[in-house]
């Protein structure tokens, strides 16, 4: 049996299908709010990302005035390093100077010492054969 379309029927279709459009335009602007939600969380987020970019540059400064601040410390380290090898070299040429400076006067006083020790012992050895001497002269 055929139906006939009735402009009840008819009217009845419309309504559902503008009913149907309407609920999927309805979804659609709740996923377009959604959407929106998201988009703004996403902004949100950028700009905190941003804010620790920021953070991040400033850091990097830091770092790099520290790291100026070391290679000035070490430049200086190795300035005095050199300053106190040169002080040390020449502080010990001048104690060697003195050391073979004292060596050669103790060797010239040993020497006078031998020397004394020597006339000493001529001395006494001319002075006992006197002795000697005059007491088997006598």
């Amino acid at each position: 049996m055929r139906q006939a379309w009735t402009d009840d029927r008819m009217d009845d279709l419309v309504s559902r299908v503008d009913a149907g459009f309407a609920a999927v335009d309805q979804r659609f602007a709740q996923v377009d709010r959604q959407f929106e939600k998201v988009d703004q969380r996403f902004a949100q987020v950028d700009r905190q990302f941003e804010k620790v970019d920021e953070r991040f540059v400033q850091v990097d400064r830091q770092f790099e005035k520290v790291d100026e601040r070391f290679v000035q410390v070490a430049g200086q380290f190795e300035r005095q390093r050199v300053e106190m090898v040169e002080m040390f070299e020449a502080q010990r040429a001048e104690t060697a100077r003195q050391f073979e400076a004292q060596r050669a006067e103790n060797r010239e006083l040993f020497l006078a010492l031998h020397k004394r020790i020597d006339m000493f012992w001529l001395a006494l050895g001319t002075g006992t054969l006197s002795i000697l001497a005059a007491l088997i002269a006598s």
